[in-house]
């Protein structure tokens, strides 16, 4: 089994793990070597549970104690588990989703993506954009023994191909009303089971006790993880907001002057700010006032560390009902003329976007156009930078340096976007030597970072810059 601390989470696993638990198995894997698995980015933990007087307070406890999972709980009752089943893979949108009966998951199951091996019972749901499943992988015996023969609850399907292991059977293929089993043994039987299906009505296949994608009460599931914190505030009223299409993810460092500029500014790009201070001594945290300010945190700070900022950010948006998220700093601010980030959101084709980024050099009417830069998007000094993310449950970026990392938590159909930042702080030369100072005192090898363009920052020489107002919508297309 593979070390914990090696898995990469800088990716979308895009799973449902479905776990069949009694109490004391998930009291077991809560507190085994399992946690990190159910942590990483796209995963969700959907767990069934046969349905007893008290499991409603249980299961809160478990959920509020624990609150960076992303978790389902479906409650069943005595011998209606298919029902649950079937519950399970409707209600997930996951790319992937299989089944087990332990408190356990291999790793490396999910380093190498080995979901049909050891020890699962396994069934794998494949889907398409719309969310259809159209595949169905199962285990010979599991298609009637746990999902048809004792259901009532029918399987939302487009077209599914089962695979079995067994009985001669390679491949049965069905489509429309899930018909053509004349090849499986007991085919008689499963087609009176599924004639007597209403595919048009979803009956009742366990309670949905909780789900984490279906936030209702915000303020008692990140009590837990808002205790580490000096100060925080929730500043509005979170149950008359509902879901959030878009959030906005704020760092701050002693930025009194401008935070409240800042906060307005975002109005017309979002439904809600989350904002982290991260130890400012100049009043910071009590300036900043907005509607759309939905939570305020203070961190301690000893020294800078932007991933772990950026983690926290990612750790409190996931108490929220959102679509999507993005980071922006408190010296940046969008271009009004390309001002499409309800568009962009729009698209269900992508789920992470890079805005693009001018550096403003001695005025705002100019930038510089001949920084270099290693991300291949990037072009005359305009510069593609991944900060919009939509929500997959609780992701956090993973690096082993705090400077220089992936400024989204993962990528999955990305696609750069015609949004324009300003970015003012380096736009004075006396800024720019702080900066270049500053970064070289957290990284040694700051000057060799060539295709990084605060390697140039401190540095007398000639340059070229262009006006701002040139740039055109076909420019950033």
């Amino acid at each position: 089994m593979m070390e914990a601390q090696k898995i990469s989470v800088s990716k979308n696993y895009d799973t449902c793990i479905c776990l069949v638990l009694s109490r004391k198995k998930i009291l077991s894997l809560i507190s085994g070597k399992t946690l990190p698995v159910l942590q990483l980015n796209g995963v969700e933990v959907t767990v069934l549970m046969e349905n007893e007087k008290g499991l409603d307070v249980f299961i809160s406890g478990i959920i509020y104690s624990n609150p960076l999972i992303n978790w389902r709980f479906i409650f069943y009752e005595k011998e209606k588990l298919s029902n649950a089943v079937i519950r399970a893979i409707n209600s997930t949108k996951k790319l992937y989703c299989f089944f087990t009966s332990e408190a356990r998951i291999d790793l490396d199951e999910f380093k190498y993506a080995k979901y049909l091996n050891k020890y699962y019972n396994t069934i794998i749901s494949k889907r398409n954009r719309n969310g259809m499943i159209i595949s169905l992988f199962c285990k010979s015996g599991d298609l009637t023994n746990r999902l048809l023969a004792f259901s009532s609850l029918p399987l939302i399907l487009e077209t599914v191909i089962l695979k079995f292991n067994s009985n001669n059977i390679n491949e049965l293929k069905i489509s429309g009303q899930l018909r053509n089993f004349n090849a499986y043994r007991q085919a008689d039987a499963v087609k009176q089971i599924l004639n007597n299906l209403d595919f048009n009505e979803i009956q009742a296949g366990g309670i949905i006790f909780y789900d984490y994608l279906k936030k209702s009460n915000e303020k008692a599931l990140s009590e837990f993880f808002l205790k580490q914190f000096p100060l925080f505030e929730f500043t509005n009223d979170l149950e008359n907001y509902g879901q959030f299409k878009i959030i906005a993810l704020v760092q701050t460092f002693n930025e009194i002057k401008n935070i409240n500029s800042l906060l307005n500014h975002l109005d017309n790009y979002c439904d809600g700010i989350i904002l982290l201070d991260d130890g400012s001594t100049d009043g910071t945290f009590e300036a900043a006032k907005h509607d759309k300010l939905i939570i305020k945190v203070k961190k301690i700070r000893s020294v800078f560390n932007d991933l772990e900022n950026r983690n926290i950010l990612l750790n409190l948006v996931s108490f929220f009902n959102h679509q999507w998220a993005f980071f922006i700093d408190a010296d940046e601010r969008f271009d009004p003329r390309f001002d499409k980030i309800y568009e962009v959101a729009a698209n269900s084709e992508i789920d992470v976007i890079a805005f693009q980024l001018i550096n403003l050099w001695d005025s705002e009417e100019e930038y510089r156009t001949d920084i270099l830069d290693s991300n291949q998007l990037s072009k005359n000094g305009i510069l593609a930078r991944w900060r919009m993310f939509r929500n997959i449950g609780r992701c956090q970026i993973m690096s082993s340096h705090n400077l220089h990392f992936p400024t989204v938590p993962y990528f999955k159909n990305p696609a750069k976007a015609s949004l324009l930042l300003k970015h003012y702080g380096i736009i004075e030369k006396e800024l720019r030597i702080k900066k270049h100072d500053f970064y070289l005192s957290q990284d040694e090898n700051f000057e060799k970072h060539n295709g990084r363009n605060y390697a140039i920052l401190g540095k007398d020489i000639c340059y070229k810059t262009r006006l701002v107002e040139s740039i055109t919508i076909s420019e950033l297309q």
